[in-house]
């Protein structure tokens, strides 16, 4: 069998993804463990399940709830709990 180096992964680049994956797992885990009630930017990303591209065009929008707080923005745990269940039973299509 006659593999060729291009065809061997590269160990360096396996490690960071998959640091990159569990960074974004702990996140995921924390932001629905924590017991603080407010999120940061990157925590409501993994709360939501939603890219920070979009999210970040829902808060330019102002269509999900947040604070700003100076220059940084917060998020209500228990409002984008409701802002998600508000969108229950609504079509899609």
């Amino acid at each position: 069998m006659n593999l060729e180096k291009a065809d061997q992964p590269n160990p360096a680049d396996a490690l960071i993804e998959i640091s990159s994956a569990l960074g974004k797992l702990e996140r995921f885990i924390k932001a629905r463990t924590k017991p603080c009630d407010f999120l940061n930017f990157n925590e409501a990303c993994d709360f939501l399940n939603m890219s920070e591209s979009l999210l970040r065009k829902f808060v330019f929008e102002k269509k999900v709830p947040h604070k700003k707080v100076g220059r940084r923005l917060k998020f209500s745990r228990k409002q984008l709990t409701n802002w998600v269940d508000s969108f229950e039973g609504v079509d899609h299509d």
